[in-house]
């Protein structure tokens, strides 16, 4: 009879060790790039306020979270769309000054 706590084992009497070793699958590195993802949000948000790159952070934050989040897709893009306006601005400046 085999204890009730015992590991199992494989035909040959080896321990069976499962997944062991393995490299993480999806799921897995999905979940760890989301919380990574979040880290970053949340880092970034602070930076904001304090001195740091904050939006950097934001936005790759938003890009990880982004792969398993819609919203955070939008939200990405929604940034990218005025930070390509506001340099568009810049830009238009420099020329009509003769700065750049």
């Amino acid at each position: 009879m085999r204890h009730p706590v015992s590991a199992p084992r494989s035909a040959g009497g080896r321990l069976d060790v499962g997944d062991a070793g393995r490299a993480p699958g999806p799921r897995t590195s999905g979940l760890a790039g989301e919380a990574a993802g979040w880290a970053l949000l949340a880092g970034g948000a602070a930076l904001l306020v304090l001195p740091g790159p904050g939006i950097p952070l934001v936005l790759a934050g938003l890009v990880l979270v982004g792969r398993r989040r819609q919203w955070a897709r939008r939200a990405h893009g929604w940034v990218r769309e005025q930070a390509d306006r506001g340099l568009e601005r810049v830009r238009s400046v420099r020329e009509r000054d003769g700065t750049g």
